[in-house]
């Protein structure tokens, strides 16, 4: 019986890091993107509200550089299929730009 050449591209399993690291890519990108819109209606008082958004950038920052280690180290991986570890090294190279923009004019301006 014949196969179809179709059917083997993919015979390899995806690497457990890179799909590790696109997932805390996204858990990631909600913090931050929760933390943005938060900050949308800030007023000057509201002490609770800041901190709040602070340990949020905060933690989404953790979990960007968390990421971009695992995926990494999903892109040393033999015999695996490395799509998702090279989606999330692009996600937390972005990630990374992001954060030194809050960090810059935050605590620098």
């Amino acid at each position: 019986m014949r196969q179809d050449p179709v059917l083997k591209l993919n015979q390899k399993p995806h690497s457990a890091f890179g799909i590790v690291a696109f997932i805390l890519a996204l858990v990631a990108f909600v913090l931050a993107l929760v933390a943005v819109v938060m900050s949308a209606g800030l007023e000057d008082n509201m002490y609770n509200r800041r901190l709040a958004i602070g340990i949020l950038e905060w933690i989404s920052a953790m979990l960007t550089l968390a990421g971009l280690s695992v995926a990494i180290i999903g892109e040393g991986a033999k015999d695996r299929e490395k799509l998702f570890a090279h989606i999330s090294l692009l996600l937390h190279f972005f990630g990374l730009l992001y954060h030194a923009m809050v960090v810059w004019h935050g605590f620098i301006i």
